[in-house]
């Protein structure tokens, strides 16, 4: 039987394939143990549209993503530029970056600073 799945890029965890979920962007390593997933849904506390195959590919590739009308809690729009991050606690997320880049700072998603 032939897999129809198209590989998004490798897990950032144990190197095999991530697929795209209903929910989630998942490794094909999951049954071994992998617990590695990234969240569709992963910045709708900021306002944001879940994230699209494209955007999933770019942070796999470990390249920053730009996220543009984002909203704080405030409800200040703001941009930021966002990077997969591992946080031991939440596993792995969106960590936005803030700033010019000499002066970056790194926030989990849904963390944003204080506005």
């Amino acid at each position: 039987m032939e897999d129809k799945r198209e590989e998004l890029g490798k897990c950032p965890e144990c190197g095999k394939p991530v697929y795209e979920g209903k929910k989630s962007y998942y490794c094909s390593g999951y049954k071994e143990g992998c617990k590695f997933v990234l969240w569709k849904n992963s910045l709708d506390r900021l306002g944001h549209a879940d994230i699209t195959p494209a955007q999933a590919r770019q942070l796999l590739n470990n390249e920053t993503v730009a996220f543009t009308g984002l909203k704080s809690r405030a409800g200040n729009e703001f941009d930021a530029e966002g990077k997969l991050a591992k946080n031991e606690t939440y596993g792995w997320q969106i960590g936005l970056i803030f700033g010019d880049a000499g002066k970056e700072k790194q926030q989990p998603s849904g963390r944003e600073e204080n506005e």
